[in-house]
């Protein structure tokens, strides 16, 4: 959760996930948003740092791995100010394979690991998909959660929400 530029709470598919693990966790990080007095994250702990560290290891592996293939990749810069114009570009431009997209409906908004078209449906129709990189070995139920609050996302950016999600 954070404060967007006119100052309102922007809400993210993790952040959700985190309430569903513990309402108090979330509280807690608005009154800290808020600026109550006494009320200061925890550091993250060197466990956090690796397994982040070798989370976005792994998402880059994914990423040289499709590029491999010749596939067209928009690769944008996470938090940067033009990541939700350079996503909705290249939505409209059509481009095979969206890396960290920037999606958002409403207050909530999120950088998508990867926004991929997908195959051709009964119509000839390439529509995109979900999907995410994890270093876990199987999905997990917050997994799924937060493949789909990126799914409405994308609906509201494309009209349509995608049929397929894929960790």
């Amino acid at each position: 959760m954070k404060r967007n530029s006119d100052n309102r709470l922007s809400w993210s598919p993790s952040d959700l996930v985190t309430y569903l693990e513990s309402p108090f966790a979330v509280w807690t990080q608005r009154m800290y948003l808020e600026g109550v007095a006494g009320i200061t994250p925890d550091e993250e702990s060197a466990d956090q740092k690796l397994i982040y560290g070798q989370g976005n290891l792994h998402e880059a592996r994914h990423l040289d791995r499709i590029k491999e293939t010749g596939s067209d990749v928009c690769e944008i810069e996470q938090f940067s100010p033009t990541s939700k114009a350079e996503t909705e570009a290249a939505i409209k431009n059509e481009v095979e394979v969206i890396f960290q997209a920037r999606l958002t409906k409403g207050d909530f908004s999120g950088m998508a690991d990867f926004v991929v078209l997908g195959e051709p449906d009964a119509e000839g129709v390439r529509r995109y998909e979900i999907h995410d990189t994890k270093l876990s070995s199987k999905a997990k139920p917050y997994h799924i959660i937060q493949l789909c609050c990126y799914a409405e996302m994308l609906e509201s950016m494309t009209g349509y929400l995608p049929e397929r999600i894929a960790v």
